[in-house]
């Protein structure tokens, strides 16, 4: 009788630490995807603050923008987007589409940065594609003039191995590219403009 209630005990113990082990490692493990994710409150791998902290330093009046994007200010504007979106399980709500687009339309700037995990989920692009290739490391020259974005820029460094292609080569204008395909590429819609850069880039 002794002998079985000790290896209850035992087992019990064991079975204490198997629970607390398991909760620890799944609060462990949704740590560290919510620091994976692209949001301006995590200075982790994927993580945004560190940006959204230079913009303000360097004058720029940025700010973390909260609201469904039927809520957007009016134009002008310059808004950064980085996928997955972390919320509806990465995709814009009903309507919010929509009214991105009318946004631009009426003189905003949009920056869409797209990652693997991005793929086909937020933003509607149909004249832009995304192809998963080689990662290369490399420094390219860039045409400082094609953007407002790379004014006096002549050389940025890319990596990784996500590369957009252009659907729509007369409407939209390649702007940093190697043999593999393009790192960014910009095109106008209406008053405004949108520029769809890979997370190599960003």
């Amino acid at each position: 009788m002794r002998t079985g209630g000790k290896e209850a005990w035992i087992l019990a113990v064991l079975l204490a630490l198997f629970v607390v082990a398991t909760a620890f490692l799944t609060q462990r493990g949704e740590l560290n995807q919510r620091r994976d994710q692209p949001t301006t409150y995590s200075t982790g791998r994927g993580g945004t603050k560190a940006l959204l902290e230079l913009m303000g330093k360097q004058g720029f009046a940025a700010k973390r923008f909260e609201r469904p994007y039927t809520k957007l200010p009016a134009p002008p504007g310059l808004l950064i987007m980085f996928e997955p979106i972390a919320r509806e399980g990465g995709n814009l709500g009903e309507g919010e589409n929509d009214a991105l687009w009318k946004w631009v339309e009426k003189g905003g700037h949009f920056v869409l940065v797209v990652s693997k995990k991005g793929i086909g989920r937020g933003v509607q692009l149909d004249a832009v594609g995304v192809d998963v290739q080689a990662n290369h490391a490399a420094d390219l020259p860039v045409d400082s003039g094609s953007s407002p974005l790379l004014r006096d820029v002549h050389t940025l460094h890319v990596e990784g191995d996500i590369r957009l292609e252009n659907l729509d080569k007369k409407s939209q204008k390649t702007l940093v590219s190697d043999a593999d395909g393009a790192y960014a590429l910009t095109f106008t819609r209406g008053k405004g403009r949108a520029t769809v850069v890979t997370e190599g880039l960003a």
